[in-house]
């Protein structure tokens, strides 16, 4: 079965059918673009930012505050000269505005609904509020637990955005 799959995990694929693909090179556990396995790395995907050790073991818990709402500000003004908990900050500072973004939406829906007394789409908003929230919690913890074992991941569609220098 696994001598005609090219997409099974113990079996390297032909590199003379990919000619000018994103796969340059062997491929599988161990290898990754021009040298050893990355973590996190997807080919074809962002390249993974790469910390000082020292940087990332003196900073690490610093910079997993900035995902908290509110407690964002310590490692803004804590960690100045550190890129690890400058990066994670403005992720964090990304993620407190997209709370405050969702709470705005929620209320003003919530304040409309029950002004003109709709059960049924009340409960909608209500509902689609707590999962959008549990979602972003889910990431939320995600980034926690990337930056307590020193990674960074950016967050999904706003991690893109630089509020920090």
């Amino acid at each position: 079965m696994t001598e005609n799959n090219p997409f099974h995990p113990n079996q390297q694929p032909n590199m003379a059918q990919y000619p000018g693909g994103p796969f340059q090179g062997p491929v599988g556990p161990g290898t990754g673009p021009g040298g050893p396995y990355q973590p996190g790395y997807w080919p074809g995907g962002p390249e993974p930012v790469v910390f000082e050790a020292e940087e990332v073991r003196r900073d690490k818990i610093v910079a997993a505050l900035s995902y908290l709402p509110l407690l964002v500000l310590i490692p803004i003004f804590a960690c100045l000269g550190s890129r690890f908990a400058r990066k994670h900050a403005n992720q964090g500072l990304l993620v407190l505005i997209l709370h405050f973004i969702i709470w705005v939406v929620y209320f003003g829906l919530f304040y409309a609904l029950t002004r003109m007394e709709q059960v049924v789409p009340l409960i909608l908003v209500i509902f689609f509020w707590i999962l959008i929230e549990l979602l972003v919690m889910g990431f939320v913890l995600r980034q926690i637990f990337a930056c307590l074992n020193g990674k960074f991941v950016e967050f999904p569609l706003i991690g893109k955005l630089n509020l920090l220098k």
